[in-house]
């Protein structure tokens, strides 16, 4: 609980829209048995694992399945080998757990990126 608040602490102080200090608060104080506390840190927080677990320890699991649902979407990012491996796998176990659907989405495509600036040139560059 006390780095939490002191990831808080700067969040605020920063200014920043970071959310995951928030959720990480909600479930140290749910497993401390601050059950209004930590509804209040999940109103700042994000959706995230953190977020679904700290809403499971509440007692609100179709909540919490929203949130692993959520996170699991981020943390494909782009699709596997391009995704956040360890959360998706986190994410992935608790949906498992809660016998929640766990999202189809769709593979890496490497036709869907953009060039980069000069991407050819540089290409052609490091080929001669």
């Amino acid at each position: 609980l006390a780095a939490a608040d002191a990831a808080v602490e700067i969040v605020r102080r920063t200014g920043e829209r970071a959310g995951l200090p928030f959720s990480l608060r909600a479930l140290a104080l749910a497993r401390m048995g601050r059950h209004a506390e930590a509804r209040e840190a999940l109103g700042q927080a994000s959706n995230n694992y953190y977020s679904a677990e700290a809403c499971l320890e509440l007692g609100y699991s179709e909540a919490a399945v929203t949130c692993a649902t959520k996170a699991y979407v981020v943390a494909w990012d782009d699709g596997p080998p391009y995704s956040y491996a360890a959360d998706l796998e986190r994410c992935r176990f608790f949906l498992k757990v809660l016998n929640a659907e766990v999202p189809e989405l769709p593979p890496f495509d490497a036709a869907r990126l953009e060039k980069l600036p000069h991407e050819d040139e540089i290409r052609a560059a490091l080929t001669t």
